[in-house]
Formats: structure tokens, C-alpha cells, sequence
């Protein structure tokens, strides 16, 4: 017996339960809460930092824009020294000593670089030898369209302060078209202001991550095309590239996490800057490296020490419970075990009453009943007794009566076999056939009848009654007594047959004392065949008769009417003539084969299904066949019931 009832059990389900889910649903909350604080502490940090380095940078082209103006018209007056005098005629351009102009010019040497460019982008003369042969189309599209909308406006661009290629130097440009538009002449010049100016930017820059211990790198990149870094020399993975032109390209905050070779955890945060002050570069993206380690940590003691709440919780729980459940569950287990011995058959058993609650009240109720049922039970008993020996007398007379009907059916079984075609018959007149025969029950409204007529010719009737079982039986007798009374009168002719036994059926139904009778007969089949089975003629009502011949079907559809009452008994049965050849089978066959339910869907077998399996086995012997029929109606009906009767013959000439 077990130690604890069913209604403890509840008890303790129904009180934890509820404690189990509100303490897990508290945990989440807290857990899920603590996570958000710490990804919008991030955001918000990192946001914090895009911001001071918007306005540093603000602060930084106020302060290009004071050098920049004390440059431009010095650079200016070098570059139209240049077009409009030194290159006037461009023919020696790309020779040309550009080191011995810029001095006989009075330009800095240390400072400032002249640059020939022509209208591939190339640089094909410089000061700079470094950028000798350098492709200024290949720094992206943008840069490509602003050269080439310089040589068709043919006029002086100043550009601000940006990256040189080679060096990552800051460093200004100016461009200005040669007089026959085939050249671009660009200055660059450096400027120790401006150096010190992006130097301590670019030393903020690298600086934060010293103050935010999280943050590993701050990054500036710029160049929408092929992004490169302000003011590290660090390299971007393919994966931080692809996250950089993304965020060039759609203009808007990109991130995602990622964990190196050792496991830690790290924050990739790409965050867009509009930058309207150069028309080279129109954004920069900064980029954010933070570690994930503390975060992680924290979040792992949170939950650590939810679960240790929670599961502190649930054992004071449990605990508690336990013991103010077993004062209401002590004398329901004792009623409990009352009630088990009185169910064995022990009704001298009482439940024992104590206490004045609603179990001791139970208690009493429940002896009130088991004297009453002990009661019962005595008299029941004697009841019983006798009632059993009533039972058992009418159960002999039920399987008595049972046994006679059987016997009657068996007999009447025997008597429908009679009137059916004789194997005997049917071997003599045959040859290779078979006959396919299953009643739906011991009895049968499908039948087969054959005879030898006047004329010779050997006839086969395979048909379907109205019904089945009992009624469809004697249906049979009196449809194969009208064929019989048929040929008894001198019909020879498949058709003739079947006409004057409808007439016979009509007649005989009308004695059931309606005015037509009633409108019951068969749909049927009749084959006749000569002597050398060399011609056969035939009549279908409703059912078909199939010839196969050299692996081809030839299908005979039955005349729309039945042999017996019909809207259309008036008009007479055809039928028909066929030329045989050997080796040609013959099929007739009622609708009992093709309506069977079965297979996988409990659907019906169908008459295209089943013609197509006739002939898939036309090859085999009529024995052959015959198996294969059987086995596929088996299969096919599996453990469903039967639906009619059954009957198929085949004929081999």
C-alpha cells in the first residue's frame, strides 16, 4: 500500500505547482529584465561615445575650416601659376621636371607635392614619387565621378583635409583642369596645424577603450567604396568589411556578437555618421569592439542565483505543505483502506469515526451504507441464484434456436448449389477456365448457370441478383428457373433467353399483389459458344464481358436495363456476335469485386483497377489466375466486411 493517498498527492501538486510557475515566471522576468539593462546600458554607452566624437569632429572642421582658408588662396595662385602658364601647352607634361618647377615656383618642398593626373584617373607625373602610377578611379565610384565632373566644369576644386593613400597622413588637395581639359593638375599639401589637430583626435579616439575597461577599440573609417581606418592600422576581417559596407551603403546601425579562438565573447557595433563637409567622404562609420566578459559573468551569477532561490523556495515549500497536508490526509488514508477491505468482500468491515469534521461525518455516512449494501447483498444474492438458472434456460433455447437456423441456411445452401452449373459441366464444355465465386453470406444472389442449347452452342450465365443473403438466394432460384423455363420454350439466342426470362420474372413478381410487381431480377451476362468455340455471341444487362487478345482488352458494356423490371422493359435485348481466335480469354462478372472496400484508404477496389489487373495476369494459366484474384480480394479486403457477392469467371479459348 503506499504511503501517501491520491488526495495528498493533489495537494501537493496543486499548492507547488502554482509556486513553481510564479517563482520560474518571476526568475525570467528578472533574468530577461537584467539582460536588457545591460544590452541598453551598451547602446547607450556606445551612443554616449558617437555623440562626443560627432562634436569633437564638429569642432575639428571649425578648425580646418580657419587653416584651410589661410591655404587655399596660396594654393590657388600656385595651381593657375601651373594650368594657365607652366602647362599651357601640355605636350611634355607627363616628362616635365616637376621637382625644378615646384621650386622655380617658390613652393614648399617639404610640404606641398604637385600631382598630373589624366583622364583614366592615373597619376602619370608627380613630386611624390610614391604615388607614381597610382589609379584614382580604382578608390571607388564616387571619387571617380568627382575627378571627371573637375575636368568637364574646368575649374579650381579646393578639397579639404583627408587621408593620403600611401602614407594614411592627413593631408589637403586641390584640383584644377589643364587648359585643354587632358590633365588634372592636383596639389597636396601637408599641414603641421591640421597634423596636430587629427593626431589628437585620433589619440581621443584610441584613448576611450583606456577608460571604458569593456570597450577594446574605437575605430573611424571612412571611404564608402573601400572603407579604411582614421586612425588605426588595425585589419578588418571579411566579416567586419561586409558589416562597414553595409553600413555606408543602407546608412543606418549595424552589430553583431562573436567569440574568438579562446571563448570570449565579443560586441561588434558599426554606428553611421553623416559628414557633409568633404565631397569625397559624405559618412564615416565608428566602430565599437566591446567585451562581453563582464556582461556574461553577470548574467551568469543572476541566473545562478535564481535557481538557487528557486530551489530553496520550492524545498521550504514542499516541507511546509508536507506537513499541514498529512492532518487532512491521516484519516482519509485510514477511511481509504477501510473502503478497500469492504471492496474485497469484507462487509463486516466499519470505517472508523473520529473527530467531529466533515471526514468523521463521511465516515459515519459511509457505515450507514455499507449496512444497507450488506443488506442488499443477502437478498441480491438469493436473487441471483435464481435469476442465473432463468438466464441459463433461455440461453439453450437462444442456441438452439440458433442451431436451427443454421441447419436451415446450410440446407438452403445446399439446395442454391444445386441449381448452379456443375463442374463437371463446366470441365466438359470448357476446357481452361476458372469460376471466382464468394457469397457475402452462406447464401447468394450471385450465381452461375450453364446449359447446352438446341442449336449446339454451350451457354454461361454469370449474374447478380437483386440482393443478397437470403432474400438475394431465392431471388437467384426464381431468375435461374426463369432462364430454364426460357430455353425449355426453344430460345436459342443469348438475347432471346434474356427476353422471355424478364417476361417470366415480371410475371411471377406480380403476385406480390401490386400492380406492376415489384422491381426486382438480375443484371447479367450470357455467352454462348459454338462447337469449335469459334464464334461467340452474347447479351450484357448492365454488367460487362471483357476479351483479352495479344495483351489488348476489348470491353463489351452491358445494355442499360436489367432482366427483369425496368423503366425500359419494353424495349427487347440486343446482344451481339464475336469472331474468336485461340488463345483469346473471356471475362464476365457481377459488381461485387469492383465495390469491395479496402487498401490503405478503406476505398473502393474500382472496375479500372480491376480491369487493368485482369490483364497484367492474362499471361498466366486460368488456375494461375484464379490464385491471383483470390489473393489480391484477401489482400485488398483485409480485416473490413465483405460489401456483396462475388463472382468472375474467365474462359480461354
Amino acid at each position: 500500500m503506499h504511503n501517501s493517498t491520491t488526495i495528498f498527492k493533489q495537494l501537493i501538486l496543486n499548492i507547488i505547482l502554482p509556486v513553481v510557475i510564479a517563482i520560474a515566471l518571476l526568475g525570467a522576468l528578472n533574468y530577461y529584465h537584467t539582460q536588457s539593462i545591460l544590452i541598453e546600458g551598451n547602446e547607450t554607452k556606445n551612443e554616449l561615445i558617437s555623440h562626443e566624437i560627432k562634436n569633437i569632429l564638429k569642432f575639428q572642421d571649425y578648425s580646418f575650416d580657419i587653416i584651410e582658408n589661410d591655404l587655399n588662396i596660396e594654393i590657388e595662385a600656385y595651381s593657375k601659376i601651373l594650368t594657365e602658364f607652366v602647362f599651357k601647352d601640355t605636350k611634355e607634361i607627363e616628362t616635365a621636371d616637376l621637382v625644378s618647377i615646384r621650386e622655380e615656383i617658390g613652393m614648399d618642398a617639404t610640404l606641398q607635392d604637385i600631382y598630373i593626373i589624366n583622364t583614366k584617373g592615373i597619376v602619370v607625373n608627380t613630386t611624390y614619387k610614391r604615388d607614381l602610377g597610382l589609379n584614382f578611379f580604382s578608390f571607388g565610384e564616387e571619387h571617380k565621378k568627382h575627378l571627371l565632373d573637375i575636368l568637364k566644369k574646368g575649374k579650381f576644386v579646393s578639397e579639404r583635409f583627408t587621408l593620403e593613400t600611401s602614407t594614411k597622413k592627413l593631408k589637403k588637395y586641390t584640383y584644377q583642369p589643364t587648359l585643354d581639359s587632358k590633365y588634372i593638375v592636383e596639389i597636396g599639401v601637408y599641414s603641421g596645424k591640421a597634423t596636430r589637430i587629427i593626431e589628437s583626435f585620433k589619440e581621443h579616439l584610441n584613448n576611450i577603450s583606456e577608460v571604458q575597461k569593456d570597450i577594446i577599440s574605437v575605430e573611424m573609417f571612412i571611404g564608402a567604396d573601400n572603407p579604411i581606418s582614421f586612425n588605426m592600422d588595425a585589419e578588418t576581417s571579411d566579416k567586419d568589411r561586409e558589416y562597414l559596407l553595409k553600413t555606408f551603403k543602407e546608412k543606418t546601425n549595424q552589430s553583431y556578437e562573436t567569440e574568438d579562438e579562446n571563448g570570449i565573447p565579443f560586441s561588434y557595433q558599426f554606428i553611421y555618421m553623416e559628414r557633409k563637409s568633404t565631397s569625397l567622404y559624405k559618412g564615416a562609420v565608428i566602430r565599437i569592439i566591446t567585451d562581453l566578459t563582464r556582461e556574461r559573468a553577470v548574467l551568469r551569477n543572476d541566473l545562478i542565483q535564481l535557481l538557487v532561490i528557486f530551489f530553496f523556495t520550492i524545498l521550504v515549500v514542499i516541507f511546509l505543505i508536507y506537513n499541514k497536508t498529512k492532518v487532512i490526509t491521516k484519516p482519509l488514508k485510514k477511511l481509504v483502506d477501510n473502503v478497500n477491505r469492504i471492496t474485497d468482500g469484507n462487509l463486516n468491515e466499519r470505517a472508523d469515526v473520529e473527530g467531529n469534521n466533515e471526514i468523521a461525518k463521511l465516515s459515519k455516512q459511509f457505515n450507514v451504507m455499507v449496512e444497507n449494501l450488506e443488506d442488499s447483498y443477502n437478498n441480491l444474492e438469493q436473487k441471483v441464484i435464481q435469476r442465473t438458472s432463468e438466464i441459463q434456460r433461455q440461453k439453450d433455447e437462444i442456441e438452439e434456436q440458433k442451431k436451427h437456423i443454421t441447419d436451415s441456411i446450410d440446407y438452403a445452401e445446399r439446395i442454391q448449389y444445386s441449381f448452379l452449373a456443375t463442374k463437371e459441366m463446366l470441365d466438359e464444355n470448357l476446357g481452361e477456365y476458372f469460376v471466382f465465386f464468394r457469397p457475402k453470406d452462406v447464401v447468394s444472389g450471385d450465381f452461375y448457370w450453364a446449359d447446352k442449347l438446341a442449336n449446339g452452342t454451350f451457354a454461361i450465365v454469370n449474374a447478380d441478383s437483386t440482393g443478397h443473403g437470403v432474400p438475394g438466394a431465392i431471388m437467384s432460384i426464381l431468375n435461374i428457373s426463369s432462364i430454364e423455363e426460357a430455353v425449355k420454350e426453344g430460345a436459342t439466342a443469348p438475347y432471346d433467353i434474356f427476353n422471355k426470362a424478364r417476361k417470366f420474372i415480371i410475371e411471377r413478381l406480380k403476385k406480390d399483389g401490386s400492380e406492376n410487381g415489384g422491381k426486382d431480377g438480375m443484371d447479367a451476362s450470357i455467352v454462348c459458344l459454338n462447337a469449335d468455340k469459334s464464334k461467340m455471341t452474347y447479351t450484357a444487362a448492365q454488367n460487362p464481358i471483357w476479351i483479352i487478345r495479344a495483351g489488348e482488352i476489348i470491353q463489351i458494356k452491358g445494355e442499360k436495363m436489367p432482366v427483369g423490371k425496368h423503366s425500359n422493359d419494353h424495349i427487347p435485348f440486343v446482344g451481339g456476335e464475336f469472331e474468336l481466335k485461340k488463345g483469346d480469354q473471356v471475362y464476365t462478372l457481377t459488381d461485387g469485386y469492383q465495390d469491395q472496400f479496402g487498401g490503405p484508404k478503406g476505398k473502393k477496389f474500382m472496375i479500372k483497377r480491376m480491369r487493368d489487373y485482369v490483364l497484367s495476369i492474362s499471361h498466366l494459366s486460368m488456375e494461375e489466375q484464379y490464385q491471383k484474384i483470390d489473393e489480391v480480394f484477401m489482400d485488398w479486403k483485409g480485416g473490413m466486411e465483405q460489401v456483396d457477392d462475388v463472382c468472375v469467371i474467365g474462359i480461354k479459348i
